[in-house]
């Protein structure tokens, strides 16, 4: 169960650095959307 839930984590920060990607955030702006997340953001920065 720990091994799905990392695996899950791994994918879930990929498919967030693709998004930012797509739409070609700054590491500034970037920077700026985590600042400024919610509490209860879906995924953590790290």
């Amino acid at each position: 169960m720990q091994r799905d839930r990392a695996e899950a984590n791994r994918l879930e920060h990929r498919l967030s650095d693709l998004i930012n990607q797509a739409y070609q955030l700054t590491p500034e702006e970037i920077e700026l959307m985590w600042r400024t997340a919610p509490p209860r953001m879906p995924i953590s920065r790290d």
